[in-house]
């Protein structure tokens, strides 16, 4: 977990698949969620995302349900190594019951 006090919502690590869309494309691309919280994620992408950018996000989760689905807002992305981009996405809405079952999968306890 890691804490940070300008944050509302503490963020923790995770891996998962994900699935990436901007609103007005049609193809999804690729990503891995690498920490989540009931505010948002961060998500490493082959591309950048452009900051601003209305997304929608399918996490695959492993608890045997659909993917998660969310709508989010690109913040950063910063490119961390050659066609890698890291890149931090604040949640439209918070749906806490959605999040809780991130936490709720083994190895992903809440402390």
């Amino acid at each position: 977990m890691y804490r940070n006090n300008r944050r509302m919502f503490d963020r923790f690590e995770v891996d998962f698949s994900a699935d990436v869309k901007q609103s007005h494309a049609e193809q999804s691309n690729f990503a891995q969620c690498y920490d989540i919280s009931a505010g948002g994620l961060g998500l490493l992408t082959e591309g950048k995302l452009t900051p601003e950018a209305n997304m929608e996000i399918w996490l695959g989760i492993p608890d045997g349900h659909p993917p998660f689905r969310s709508l989010a807002r690109v913040l950063w992305s910063k490119q961390v190594q050659e066609n890698k981009w890291r890149s931090g996405l604040e949640f439209e809405k918070v749906d806490f019951m959605g999040v809780r079952r991130i936490f709720d999968t083994p190895g992903h306890k809440l402390p």
